[in-house]
């Protein structure tokens, strides 16, 4: 092994590659991404269904040109690959199969069935296009190009305009401007959960003081650590000293917070 080859950088000694994977993965793991695909499918095949049985308005044209019959063959694949899809997703979805899912969609031969699914009503619309105006067609394969290119250069802008925010931020840490650093860090994208995640993100917990006296209990949607503060109704703000985890039930010791206005000049 070259000596001078620099290794890929790491965190918590994965590569960016596996970080990806990872995150990927987490899609598949509570469920989303396949949520996801059942309605991408479902929307796929009621478009394909509409559009091959308006195909059979044409008349005897449906079964004498080319780009016609092309549409039928395209509409007709995309409309039984995506009910597949769809009830395959639909069936195959309870926890102990989640697993399975991924395995699935890890195999080629679930990447090109997938891929007939995708691109078949596409090729079905343009054919349709095609027949009925030649201008139409060049018209919207023009856009689609110019659509393509427009995800590629943005894509390509949003990167740089995020490596010249890396390198502002840092030069504001060298020059020792940290009011200025978080104030920026302030008015980055936060994604907010959206209200089936806190649905689901709900956790139980007993608040007790220092005495392991129960004070009450509350729900929050996240997982608390020592050192949060907890807000309860009737009381004044606690922090969190230790958790307590039982067969029946988690517990937060809890002391009264006090802020600490030494450091507030």
């Amino acid at each position: 092994m070259n000596g001078n080859q620099k290794t890929e950088p790491t965190i918590n000694r994965k590569t960016a590659r596996e970080l990806e994977l990872i995150q990927f993965k987490s899609g598949y793991e509570d469920g989303t991404i396949i949520a996801q695909q059942q309605h991408m499918n479902s929307v796929l095949g009621a478009i394909s269904f509409a559009f091959f049985l308006a195909l059979f308005s044409a008349g005897p044209d449906a079964f004498s040109k080319p780009a016609l019959i092309v549409s039928e063959i395209s509409f007709s694949a995309s409309l039984v690959s995506n009910i597949l899809l769809f009830f395959f997703y639909k069936t195959v979805s309870g926890k102990k199969d989640l697993e399975y899912i991924w395995d699935f969609e890890q195999t080629s031969y679930a990447e090109i069935f997938k891929t007939i699914a995708l691109f078949a009503p596409i090729i079905g619309t343009f054919s349709l296009i095609f027949h009925y105006s030649t201008l139409a067609f060049i018209f919207s394969a023009f856009i689609a190009v110019v659509g393509f290119a427009t995800f590629l250069l943005a894509k390509n802008q949003i990167s740089l305009r995020d490596s010249l925010l890396s390198e502002y931020r840092l030069s504001l840490l060298y020059a020792g401007r940290d009011e200025d650093y978080f104030t920026l860090k302030k008015h980055e994208f936060k994604q907010k959960p959206s209200a089936e995640e806190l649905k689901i993100n709900k956790y139980d917990y007993s608040i007790c003081n220092q005495k392991k006296e129960l004070i009450g209990v509350v729900t929050l949607h996240h997982q608390a650590v020592v050192g949060d503060i907890i807000e309860i109704a009737d009381s004044e703000p606690l922090t969190v000293l230790r958790i307590i985890h039982n067969e029946r039930a988690t517990k937060l010791i809890c002391k009264e917070y006090t802020e600490d206005t030494s450091a507030i000049d």
